[in-house]
């Protein structure tokens, strides 16, 4: 038997299959990283390296096999990258899954263990309810209390304001009436001047009774709305304002008064301008619409009233829909509109109307303005200049502008 001189290896460190000269065990060395050869690497003399080839196969795996065919190509595997390299690579990726996996389970535990808390303490539909009708109850229970102090205030002034009222109408003079009047002294003149000429209202029956009071918000000082009503079924409102010498009232809001005469006031000169306490009430037609005008009719309340109210239109006024006082009629209209449908139209103040003004008459303090018409001296138009306010109170509020 001729001696093998040559003989094929396997290196187990980078998987190269070569052919090389047979040396002593542990002499051997790999050609592709240089790894020393041990065990059965070098193959059986006679085997063919096809032979050898399927023994690797069937002890390495196909992995192996792919590693063999990149070294048949050329592609040379370093030592130290494969050492190195490719087995550390192996074993990051094996401890990365672990610790992903690690990672996932920590994860899902928590959403387990929230999902179970919530579950836990999710309160029922029962318990929801309930949570809410005691919250309702406990809403309720804070308004009953609120109403009972409100009542109990009201109660305890009402006597105080019914006698200024009795006062204020047996005082046959405007200086003694005076007395009974918010801001008394400035206005002494301008009542002097008025009564002159309702010389009818120096004198009233004081056989009457307050139907209905409210208490109002956003005064300087406490004010209380009173609605009285005589043996003579005249209904009339009262303003009363508290003041360093006790219940006073606002005698501007109580007569409506105007700085001159709203019956004369289309009849004076071109160009006049006044102020005036009015009721107003929109036209509605279609060819207003159309025209993209609101068409307003105004007319002048009386203190007392009796019965439907009766007033005079004045000519109508026409203001642009897209004005700044078409947009603030506009929402007049709409804040009255929402408050007649709920049943209970109140002011801004807080002060009841539905039992005293007409339904669709809107209460305005006004600016208007005189044009004589070209060709006729004799007849005029109004123009609506301003909106002084949404009430007829003499007293300003806090958040009202006092008007120039």
């Amino acid at each position: 038997m001729d001696k093998l001189t040559k003989g094929y290896y396997h290196c187990r460190e980078c998987g190269a299959l070569f052919e090389a000269e047979v040396k002593e065990p542990g002499k051997q060395k790999c050609v592709s990283c240089g790894a020393l050869l041990v065990g059965d690497s070098v193959s059986e003399a006679g085997d063919e390296p096809a032979l050898f080839r399927r023994k690797l196969e069937k002890y390495h795996g196909k992995a192996r096999e792919l590693h063999n065919d990149e070294v048949r190509a050329g592609v040379r595997v370093e030592p130290s990258s494969f050492r190195k390299g490719n087995h550390e690579h192996v074993r990051r990726k094996k401890r990365s899954k672990k610790k992903s996996s690690k990672g996932v389970l920590v994860v899902v535990g928590w959403l387990v263990l929230l999902a179970g808390l919530a579950f836990y303490f999710k309160p029922s539909g029962e318990e929801v309810e309930s949570e809410v009708a005691n919250k309702n109850k406990e809403q309720e229970r804070e308004l009953e209390v609120k109403n009972e102090e409100t009542n109990k205030a009201i109660q305890e002034v009402l006597p105080i304001c019914e006698g200024v009222m009795r006062s204020f109408f047996k005082a046959d003079s405007a200086s003694a009436k005076s007395q009974f009047v918010d801001r008394g002294i400035q206005l002494a003149g301008t009542m002097n001047r008025y009564y002159r000429a309702a010389l009818d209202f120096s004198h009233r029956d004081d056989r009457f009774k307050p139907v209905r009071a409210d208490l109002l918000s956003g005064f300087k000082s406490e004010t209380l709305g009173v609605l009285f009503l005589n043996d003579k079924d005249e209904l009339w409102e009262t303003i009363f304002v508290k003041g360093d010498e006790g219940w006073k009232i606002d005698w501007e809001a109580l007569v409506r008064y105007d700085d001159r005469s709203w019956a004369l006031f289309p009849a004076a000169r071109d160009g006049e301008i006044g102020e005036f306490r009015l009721y107003m009430r929109v036209r509605d037609t279609r060819d207003d619409l159309e025209q993209k005008e609101i068409t307003l009719e105004f007319y002048k309340p009386d203190m007392f009233v009796k019965g439907a109210f009766h007033g005079v239109a004045s000519e109508p006024v026409s203001v642009a829909i897209d004005s700044d006082l078409g947009r603030q009629i506009k929402a007049i209209l709409k804040k009255n509109k929402e408050q007649e449908e709920q049943g209970a139209r109140k002011d801004a103040h807080g002060l009841s109307l539905s039992n005293f003004d007409p339904k669709g008459y809107h209460r305005v303090r006004v600016r208007m303005k005189v044009h004589k018409l070209v060709g006729d001296k004799k007849k005029s138009k109004l123009e609506l200049l301003k909106i002084l306010a949404n009430d007829w109170y003499g007293i300003e509020s806090v958040d009202r502008v006092p008007h120039s």
